[in-house]
């Protein structure tokens, strides 16, 4: 978050034209990543044989069969459904993250990312999806003390202070005036 911080400081990007940046780069990733795992001849599954999906006569053992990934979730409605939901979801969280770097800092974002998961388990919480665990609070403590201390806005009297950190200058080019450091 810290180099999206820097990023988002020295180029003048919209929040939302970052956002789908990191979900193109995100993509191509993922599709030779999955292209390389459905090569590797190890795994549960059944790939590269004659059949639906590649799992007939044939068919090699492969880590990740990634083309009956892609049929199971066009033959299943629900499926889709919640896979396009997850997206959206994600998308909306990256823009309200990369915002909320932007205007204020990645301090800022890793605390609020805190607090979301306190969010996210108290309506868990509500609708009746877990119970109520003592522990979970002890651990939620920690992780909010720890993520405090670590972004220095809690500091503890058996730590030493950290020296004060100089911002380093950016050299000055001509990709600080572009829009976007892609084009």
């Amino acid at each position: 978050m810290v180099a999206e911080e820097r990023f988002l400081k020295s180029y003048k990007i919209h929040a939302l034209q970052a956002v789908g940046w990191e979900g193109v780069w995100g993509l191509a990733l993922l599709c030779t990543g999955l292209a390389v795992v459905y090569q590797v001849p190890y795994g549960p599954d059944r790939c590269g044989g004659v059949g639906p999906w590649g799992g007939g006569a044939g068919a090699r053992d492969c880590l990740e069969n990634t083309w009956a990934a892609v049929g199971e979730i066009g033959g299943n409605g629900v499926l889709f459904a919640a896979l396009v939901g997850n997206l959206v979801s994600i998308s909306m969280f990256n823009f309200c993250g990369i915002s909320v770097t932007k205007a204020l800092s990645a301090t800022h974002r890793t605390v609020l990312d805190s607090v979301r998961t306190m969010a996210i388990w108290g309506v868990s919480l509500a609708l009746g999806w877990q119970t109520f665990e003592p522990l979970q609070v002890v651990g939620f403590a920690t992780l909010l003390s720890g993520t405090l201390v670590y972004n220095e806005l809690l500091t503890l009297p058996c730590l030493p202070k950290p020296a004060p950190a100089e911002e380093a200058e950016l050299p000055l080019s001509a990709s600080e005036n572009l829009s976007t450091p892609f084009l």
